[in-house]
C-alpha cells in the first residue's frame, strides 16, 4: 500500500500543534529522518519530523504523533486482564486522532490516513474497541488547539 504526501501547505495548523506541543512540555525538533515523517521519543517527551515535507503533511504528523505521547506513552492499565497494546493497535488509534484533529481543522489526509491504517491491518473491529479513547485524545487536542486560537484572537 503505498501512503502518498499531504503536499499542501497549512501553516495555521502545524502552528497551533506546535503550540500544544510546546505546552505539554513537549519537546519538538524538526531535521532530516531519512525515510521517517515523525516519531515520538523519550517516553513521549520528545517528537522529532521531517523537514522536508509540507507544513500540512508535518501538521498530520505532529497530530498523529502528540496523539502517540498521549495515548501511548502515559500511564497504561497494568492489571490483570488488561490487553497488552499491539503496535497495529497503537498505529490505529494515531492515526484516527490525527484524522479527526486534521478535519476539524479543514485540513483533508483521508486519503493518506486510509491508506496508512491498512498498512497496519487497521480494521472496523479494532477501531470500535478503541472509539472512547480515540474521541477523547481528539477532543482534549482540538479543544487545546481552539484556547490557542482564541487567546492570540483576544490579544
Amino acid at each position: 500500500v503505498d501512503v502518498p504526501d499531504l503536499d499542501v501547505a497549512d501553516d495555521r495548523l502545524l502552528g497551533l500543534l506546535t503550540t500544544v506541543c510546546e505546552n505539554r512540555g513537549i519537546k519538538l525538533g524538526t531535521r532530516t529522518l531519512d525515510g521517517e515523517d515523525g516519531h515520538a521519543t523519550d517516553k513521549g517527551k520528545t517528537i522529532a519530523l521531517e523537514l522536508e515535507r509540507a507544513t500540512g503533511h508535518r501538521a498530520k504528523v505532529l497530530a498523529h504523533e502528540l496523539a502517540h505521547c498521549a495515548l501511548h506513552f502515559a500511564k497504561r492499565d497494568t492489571s490483570e486482564g488488561a490487553k497488552p497494546m499491539t503496535r497495529s493497535m497503537a498505529e490505529l488509534e494515531a492515526e484516527s486522532v490525527a484524522y479527526i484533529v486534521c478535519r476539524h481543522f479543514g485540513l483533508d489526509s483521508s486519503v493518506r490516513s486510509a491508506a496508512y491504517i491498512a498498512i497496519w491491518q487497521g480494521d472496523s473491529k479494532a477501531l470500535k474497541a478503541s472509539l472512547q479513547r480515540i474521541a477523547d485524545t481528539a477532543r482534549t487536542m482540538i479543544d487545546d488547539a481552539e484556547a490557542l486560537e482564541c487567546r492570540k484572537a483576544v490579544a
